[in-house]
């Protein structure tokens, strides 16, 4: 199948199967749940966006939105989160279908809204993705070691001018 996959302003990751016309949401960045989230969970406040997506290979998604989290999402994941091959919990689902919760496989804290983000190709120079914060810092994550960690921290953090 040949599928699209892009971030929406109500802060949901988006999948649509080209082939059979088909759309779903994979997973959605939760308002309030980050650093730098104006109004927290208000229910008035905006939601926040999901400001960029990437993808890593051909089913490994990743994003980055205002809650200031970088999430990675496995494509195979279907409703109910039944997989074909693993990844992502079935709460992004759950979420998508008005839960309050997200889960992604893996949620990295950049501490602020993320405004860009850059996913380097894992076999060139493996599995890294950059983003640009709100606060005026550059982040670097390395995808595989976040992974195995418990409390993944960024590889490095630069002021950015």
């Amino acid at each position: 199948a040949v599928v699209a996959v892009f971030a929406a302003l109500d802060g949901s990751v988006r999948v649509v199967d080209l082939d059979a016309k088909t759309e779903r949401v994979l997973g959605r960045h939760v308002h309030g749940a980050g650093k730098g989230v104006v109004g927290g969970a208000n229910a008035s406040s905006p939601p926040p966006a999901a400001r960029c997506v990437g993808v890593l290979d051909g089913n490994t998604v990743v994003s980055a939105g205002w809650d200031g989290y970088v999430r990675v999402w496995d494509v195979r994941t279907r409703p109910g989160g039944e997989s074909g091959g693993g990844g992502a919990a079935a709460a992004a689902d759950a979420a998508a279908a008005g839960g309050s919760s997200s889960s992604s496989a893996l949620a990295l804290d950049a501490g602020a809204k993320i405004f860009a983000m850059r996913v380097m190709d894992a076999a060139i120079d493996g599995a890294k993705v950059v983003v640009v914060t709100s606060d005026k810092h550059l982040l670097c994550f390395d995808l595989r070691s976040a992974s195995s960690s418990p409390s993944p921290q960024p590889l490095w953090r630069r002021p950015s001018p």
